[in-house]
């Protein structure tokens, strides 16, 4: 059955205010206090506006939907893809990330404790079982690295998906009007989550006639950063939830020695690094899982608007921090997500469509074909349906 909108959101919210002690306590196994909390009031935010969302993007009724929830952000991940869209989805069934499993089922034992256990399906069962469900359904939802997401489309042709995946989100700053602005962003996005999070800011570009203030300035904060524990109000960075990460990440540093600059790791390896550097062309523009500053100097302006428009960028885009102006900004918005003297995460917003126009960052499929795209389920709905009509109308021309 669909929910009744207004029961359903106020609902939900009543569900997080009454438990959000136990919910935060749950998300600082994984996160910061910080960022647990801005998780909470996140979701709250998104619910009280679900409505109008709905309201405006009128999506049609679908029958099923399959959600591959991500590791990170699990409670803010649970609302964007299962509480609204089960408004207008009949059966919805969710395989938790298996990192994060035991949070995420604890996490949703508190609604369905007041939606009942036919909310949503849970499947605690591997990637490959979870994707024969999904074959079965009208939609997907995945969230994770786009070479997993391309077998999956593959066993499940019949399936519209929507996938989430990454980019470098990358910031330019071209020209400096508040310096104190400009870094207290760079640092909240980059620490948020201990920066952990596929949203934060993978590289810096800085005019180098800002270098020497930039650099001053950003450094003098990132000494600030306090290194705690997890459920410690006022810490900014924690210790790896991600192995993986933490692994990949100090890798890194001792191949790329040349370029860390400021490393504030303790001796668990845990802790802020800035790399610099002034050679736009060498290695190390990849994702950073972590609290790493990856800053690059330049001279002009052309050479950094043609990284953005390369073939690497470009499978990739999603969001653009323009601090500045730039000349090509008009065409750098048809692929980007643009934030304009302010960081990608400040403008984000669950009831807007979410990523960048890269295949890789945020796409909409149907078989063989897609549409990069940011999305919002439910203003999707239908151009995913759409993109299905229209391959089978192809299909049926070639027949």
């Amino acid at each position: 059955m669909n929910y009744n909108v207004n029961y359903l959101f106020k609902a939900a919210i009543n569900v997080i205010r009454k438990n959000r002690e136990g919910i935060i306590n749950i998300l600082t196994e994984i996160s910061t206090y910080k960022s647990a909390s801005s998780e909470v009031r996140s979701s709250i935010s998104t619910l009280k506006k679900a409505r109008i969302e709905l309201l405006s993007s009128k999506p049609i009724n679908i029958d099923s939907l399959a959600v591959f929830h991500p590791s990170n952000v699990i409670l803010y991940s649970f609302i964007l893809y299962v509480i609204i869209p089960r408004a207008y989805t009949k059966k919805i069934y969710m395989k938790p990330a298996s990192v994060v499993k035991s949070q995420t089922l604890r996490i949703v034992e508190y609604f369905k404790d007041e939606f009942g256990e036919d909310f949503v399906e849970l499947c605690t069962v591997g990637q490959r079982k979870f994707t024969k469900i999904a074959k079965g359904c009208e939609f997907s939802v995945f969230t994770g690295k786009y070479e997993n997401f391309v077998e999956v489309k593959s066993k499940a042709p019949e399936t519209v998906h929507f996938f989430f995946g990454s980019g470098f989100n990358p910031v330019v700053v071209e020209d400096i009007v508040c310096i104190e602005k400009v870094t207290t962003d760079i640092i909240t996005a980059r620490t948020f989550n201990s920066g952990q999070d596929c949203i934060g800011p993978d590289i810096i570009f800085v005019n180098e006639r800002y270098k020497d203030e930039f650099r001053d300035n950003l450094v003098a904060k990132i000494r600030d950063l306090k290194i705690g524990r997890r459920d410690e109000k006022d810490t900014d960075i924690c210790d790896y939830y991600y192995d993986s990460a933490k692994s990949f990440n100090n890798a890194y540093f001792i191949e790329n020695y040349s370029r860390v600059s400021v490393d504030l790791r303790n001796n668990s390896l845990v802790g802020p690094v800035l790399l610099e550097s002034d050679n736009l062309n060498e290695e190390g523009d990849i994702e950073f899982f972590g609290p790493v500053f990856n800053v690059k100097y330049y001279k002009k302006i052309e050479d950094v608007e043609s990284i953005l428009f390369s073939d690497r960028y470009l499978k990739r885009a999603m969001g653009l921090s323009i601090y500045g102006s730039l000349p090509s900004v008009a065409r750098l918005s048809e692929r980007y997500t643009i934030a304009f003297d302010q960081s990608y995460i400040d403008i984000e917003d669950g009831n807007k469509p979410f990523g960048g126009y890269g295949i890789e960052a945020s796409s909409i499929h149907y078989g063989s074909v897609c549409i990069a795209k940011p999305i919002l389920i439910s203003e999707d709905i239908l151009n995913g349906l759409r993109l299905k009509r229209s391959v089978k109308e192809e299909i049926e021309i070639i027949k």
